[in-house]
């Protein structure tokens, strides 16, 4: 398994997906600056840093999932959700 970058307190944070003209997609997913003070690595241009993206249809899933990492002493995972803003397209 991964190490995965680590932090302390509860974030809740709202940010924007962008979508690239070049490159015809939605890639950009800007991280607010609440994100990158608690992952300072994040701003290292040098350090080879992925992702992992899990999705879940149901809930059970997700509790198992979790249990499976708490079991195992690994840190939780960082929520992310996509929505629509009210009142703009």
């Amino acid at each position: 398994m991964q190490t995965i970058l680590k932090t302390t307190p509860i974030i809740e944070t709202n940010g924007k997906l962008s979508y690239h003209e070049s490159a015809q997609a939605y890639n950009t997913i800007r991280l607010p600056r609440q994100i990158l003070a608690q992952f300072p690595d994040l701003r290292n241009k040098f350090l080879n840093i992925r992702f992992k993206i899990t999705y879940f249809s149901n809930y059970s899933d997700i509790c198992k999932f979790l249990w499976e990492m708490e079991y195992r002493n690994q840190d939780p995972p960082l929520l992310l959700y996509f929505y629509k803003k009210d009142g703009k397209k």
